[in-house]
Formats: C-alpha cells, sequence, structure tokens
C-alpha cells in the first residue's frame, strides 16, 4: 500500500509540471529571458548547471561504468 501512495505523489508531481509548462507556453512567458535579465536568478542558476557539469554528472558517468563492470557479458 506504501508504494502507491509514493507513486501518486510521483505522478501528481509530474502532472503539476506538465501543466506549468503549458501555462508558460500559453501565457508566452519567456523561462530563458527572465533567467538572463535577473542576476539573483542567473546567478543560482550558474551553480546549479557548474554543480551539475563539474560534480554530479562525472559521479553517474563514474557509477555507470563500474556498474557496467560488474557485468562482463553485457559489454
Amino acid at each position: 500500500m506504501k508504494m502507491q501512495n509514493q507513486n501518486k505523489g510521483f505522478i501528481r508531481l509530474i502532472l503539476i509540471i506538465i501543466v506549468v509548462v503549458f501555462l508558460l507556453a500559453y501565457f508566452k512567458i519567456d523561462v530563458v529571458g527572465f533567467i538572463n535579465n535577473t542576476p539573483v536568478v542567473h546567478q543560482i542558476w550558474d551553480i546549479l548547471v557548474g554543480a551539475w557539469t563539474n560534480f554530479i554528472l562525472p559521479l553517474l558517468v563514474y557509477l555507470w561504468t563500474s556498474i557496467l563492470h560488474l557485468f562482463p557479458s553485457a559489454q
């Protein structure tokens, strides 16, 4: 039963994101322009992109290649 409640929360989050994207498109709100024109949001965005590029992505690539090396028949 507990898994069903967690799945509903995840599906609800996906639906909310889809609705928000459609609303932004409907009202023609330029999110990229907003991020580039607001200095604080631009700095936060740069920090997130830097963290993704320099820390998270290399870690995921390392973990993925390590997992693949555990199963030599999959290569």
